[in-house]
C-alpha cells in the first residue's frame, strides 16, 4: 500500500534514521516459509528523542508492526528464496584471544603432566637449537631439573587421585554384594528383579559420575592448540565450501506451499549437490516429495522389483487417512495462526525495536557477505531479540495455546489413552476370546495403530507432556543456576588447593545474555516487507556448566518476491511434473501395502527380510499392549462398579 501523504513519508524518513542498539530476535523459526510479501505502513506523527518514554513508543509501534505483518502475510501468494548460513565466528574470536597458558593445555585433563611435560621439553629442545646447544649441556641443568620436578610433582597428584577414585569404586562394589548374590536363581521373578537392579545400578554409577570429583577441577581444555586447528579444519572444510538454500512460492487461496531445498557442498577440486523438490497440498492435506533421490536406494534394499517406475514420480503421504473429524486440517491452520499471536503477544515490549540499516554492519558476529548487500536495501527495520528462556517461554506459548484450541474443539482427541486404546481394540479382542484371530484382524488393528487420528492423540500428548515438564522445569530453573554457580565456585575453591599450575575456566557467566534467537524485518520505502533474517546463537557450555557464548551461529535470510520472479515452481524438472497428481505419483500407503505382501509371500531381499521381521515384531508388540491397556481400563471400570455397589448395598442396609 503506497503511502500517499507527507506525514507517512517523513514517518519513514525518522525510522530509517533511529539510532537504536543492534541486537535482534525471533520468535518462530516456523514462520519463515509463511512470510509473505505485503504492505504495511509505519506511521509516527513526530520526532522522537532517545528517552525512556520515548523508546516505548518505538518499541510498541515495532511490535505492532510485526504483528500487522505476521496477519497480512498469510493471505500473500509470492515467491521466496531462503539462504542459510553458519558462522563459528564466536569461538574463533575466543581462539584468538587464548593465553599461551590455555593454548598449552592437553585434550584431558588426565593427560596434563604428560601433555605439558612434552610441550615444555620440546619449547627446551627448540631453545637449545637456536642457540646452538646440546639440550643436555650443563647450561640447562637447572630447566632440565625444574621440567623433572613438576613432572613428578603433578604425577604423584594424579596417581594419589586415581587411588582415591579406585578405592572409591572398589567401596561401593562391596557395599552392594552379599553372599545371597551368588545364589542363582532362574525363575522369572528373579530375572526381572536382576534386570531392574541392573537398571537401577547404572543410574548409581552414572549419579557416582556426575558427583566424583575431577582430577584438576574447572580444567579448560577448548581453547588449546588441537582446537584452533580443528577450528579451522571446520571453516575451510565444512562451513565455507558448503551452502543450504531453498526456494518455492507460498499461494493460500490455493492451498499450495511448494519448496525446493538444495543442498550444495563445493571445494576447488570437489562439486557435489542434492536438491529434494516438496509440494504441499494443505487443501486435501497431502504431501508429495519427489520420488527419484530414493529410488535407487529403495531398490538396491528392500524392493527389487522397483526398476524404473518412480522415475519421474512423485511419492503421495495422505496425512488425513479419512479418520480424524471433519474440518480438523483447517480448524488446525487457524489454531496455529491463533497460537502464533499469542505468543507473540505474550512477548515483553523489551524484545522489540526498530535500526536503522546501517547498524547490520555493526552486528556480532558478523553478517555473512551473501546476506548483508540484500539486508542494507531496506528502508527501515523492526526487529526482536530473546534470550534463551523469553523463547522458550514464548515457544510454551505457542504449544499450550495450540493444544488448547485444539483440545476444545476436538475433546475426543485427548481421552484417556487406556480408554482409546480399548476403543481401538474392541474387534481384536472379540476375535481373540474365541480364537478366531484372522490376518483380517491384524491388520485391522494395524491400521488402527497408525490412523491420523492415532497420530494426532499421539502429538498432542506428547504436547502435553512438554508443557507439564516445562512447567516443572521453570519453577526449578532458578535453582538451577545457583546450583551451578554454586558448585563452579566449590570447584575452582578446590583448584586453588593443588599446586599444579594449569589453565581454568571462567565462573562467571558470560555478561552478555545468550540471544538464543533474534530477527530482522527489513521493509522497503513503501512500507512494504522485503526479507526476514533470523539468527539463532547456539549455546555452548565450559567444563562447570557455565555458558561461554561461543557456540555456532546460524543465519537464515528469506527474501520475498513478486510470483513472476519465479515462474516455475521446480527449475530441475519436466514441465509435465510441476503439479502433482495422480497420473505423476505413487501413493505411499499403497506401495507400502503392496511391498508387504511381495514380502509375505516370500519375496524380497535380505535387508528387506530383516527390516519387515522387526517391523511385525514391533506390531505384536503394540497389539499386546494394547490388548493389555485395555484390560486394565476395564479391570478399572469393574473395580469402581463394585465399589459403588457395595456403598448402595451399606446404605441399604443401615
Amino acid at each position: 500500500m503506497p503511502l500517499h501523504n507527507s506525514r507517512q513519508r517523513s514517518a519513514l524518513k525518522l525510522l530509517a534514521n533511529l539510532k537504536l542498539p543492534a541486537n535482534i530476535a525471533t520468535i518462530s523459526a516456523l514462520t519463515l516459509a509463511l512470510a509473505a510479501c505485503q504492505t504495511t505502513p509505519l506511521s509516527s506523527g513526530s520526532s522522537l528523542a532517545s528517552t525512556p518514554a520515548n523508546d516505548s513508543k518505538n518499541a510498541t509501534l515495532a511490535k505492532k508492526t510485526i504483528a500487522d505483518t505476521w496477519q497480512k502475510q498469510r493471505t500473500r501468494t509470492y515467491a521466496y528464496e531462503t539462504t542459510i548460513a553458519v558462522s563459528n565466528q564466536n569461538y574463533q574470536a575466543a581462539l584468538a584471544k587464548a593465553t599461551p597458558q590455555q593454548l598449552a593445555m592437553a585434550s584431558a585433563a588426565e593427560n596434563h603432566c604428560e601433555h605439558t611435560h612434552d610441550q615444555a621439553y620440546v619449547a627446551l629442545m627448540t631453545q637449545a637449537e637456536t642457540q646452538g646447544i646440546e639440550v643436555d649441556d650443563a647450561v640447562f641443568t637447572q630447566q632440565r631439573e625444574t621440567l623433572k620436578n613438576d613432572y613428578l610433582d603433578c604425577d604423584k597428584q594424579y596417581r594419589a587421585w586415581e587411588k582415591t577414585r579406585n578405592d572409591s569404586w572398589y567401596e561401593d562394589e562391596e557395599v552392594g554384594y552379599s553372599e545371597e548374590d551368588s545364589e542363582v536363581d532362574d525363575t522369572a521373578e528373579a530375572v526381572a528383579v536382576a534386570a531392574t537392579e541392573t537398571v537401577d545400578a547404572a543410574d548409581a554409577d552414572a549419579e557416582a559420575a556426575e558427583a566424583e570429583p575431577d582430577f584438576l577441577p574447572g580444567y579448560d581444555n577448548t581453547h588449546i592448540r588441537l582446537s584452533v586447528k580443528k577450528a579451522q579444519l571446520l571453516e575451510a572444510y565444512l562451513l565455507k565450501p558448503m551452502s543450504i538454500s531453498a526456494q518455492g512460492v507460498y499461494k493460500p487461496l490455493a492451498g499450495a506451499i511448494t519448496v525446493s531445498p538444495t543442498f550444495q557442498y563445493q571445494t576447488r577440486n570437489h562439486i557435489s549437490a542434492i536438491n529434494q523438490p516438496i509440494y504441499i497440498d494443505a487443501r486435501n492435506g497431502d504431501l508429495y516429495i519427489w520420488a527419484d533421490n530414493f529410488a535407487l536406494a529403495i531398490s538396491e534394499s528392500l524392493d527389487d522389483k522397483l526398476g524404473t517406475s518412480w522415475q519421474n514420480k512423485w511419492l503421495k503421504l495422505s496425512l488425513n487417512d479419512g479418520s480424524l473429524p471433519a474440518g480438523f486440517g483447517r480448524d488446525l491452520i487457524k489454531s496455529h495462526f491463533a497460537a502464533l499471536d499469542a505468543s507473540l503477544e505474550s512477548a515483553s515490549l523489551q524484545e522489540f525495536k526498530f535500526i536503522a540499516p546501517e547498524q547490520l554492519k555493526s552486528i556480532t558476529p558478523p553478517l555473512a557477505p551473501k546476506h548483508l548487500p540484500i539486508m542494507l536495501t531496506a528502508k527501515s527495520i523492526a526487529s526482536q531479540e530473546q534470550t534463551e528462556s523469553t523463547s522458550e517461554a514464548a515457544s510454551n506459548v505457542y504449544l499450550r495455546h495450540l493444544y488448547e484450541q485444539i483440545t476444545q474443539k476436538y475433546p475426543e482427541l485427548v481421552m484417556e489413552e487406556a480408554a482409546a486404546t480399548a476403543e481401538v481394540t474392541n474387534d481384536l479382542d472379540d476375535a481373540s476370546e474365541v480364537g478366531l484371530e484372522t490376518g483380517a484382524d491384524e491388520a485391522e488393528s494395524d491400521a488402527a495403530m497408525f490412523t491420523s487420528k492415532a497420530i494426532a492423540k499421539q502429538v498432542l500428548s506428547l504436547i502435553k507432556a512438554h508443557l507439564d515438564e516445562a512447567t516443572i522445569t521453570k519453577e526449578d530453573e532458578a535453582e538451577k543456576q545457583v546450583a551451578t554457580a554454586q558448585n563452579a565456585k566449590k570447584a575452582l575453591d578446590k583448584a586453588a588447593a593443588t599446586t599444579i599450575q594449569y589453565a581454568k575456566v571462567s565462573e562467571a557467566a558470560n555478561p552478555n545474555p545468550l540471544k538464543a534467537v533474534q530477527s530482522f524485518y527489513g521493509y522497503n520505502g513503501n512500507g512494504q516487507l522485503q526479507w526476514k533474517m533470523q539468527r539463532a546463537q547456539l549455546p555452548k557450555q565450559n567444563s562447570l556448566g557455565v555458558e561461554t557464548g561461543e557456540g555456532l551461529t546460524v543465519d537464515i535470510l528469506t527474501h520475498y518476491k513478486a510470483l513472476s520472479a519465479l515462474p516455475i515452481a521446480y527449475p530441475n524438472l519436466p514441465a509435465s511434473v510441476q503439479t502433482p497428481n495422480a497420473n505423476n505419483s505413487v501413493d505411499i500407503k499403497t506401495y507400502a501395502k503392496s511391498l508387504g505382501e511381495y514380502y509375505d509371500s516370500g519375496e524380497g531381499t535380505e535387508v528387506g527380510k530383516t527390516i519387515f521381521g522387526m517391523l511385525s515384531m514391533y506390531k505384536s508388540m503394540a497389539r499386546a499392549q494394547m490388548q493389555s491397556n485395555s484390560s486394565d481400563y476395564e479391570n478399572t471400570e469393574v473395580g469402581e462398579t463394585e465399589a459403588v455397589d457395595a456403598v448402595g448395598d451399606d446404605l441399604e442396609y443401615e
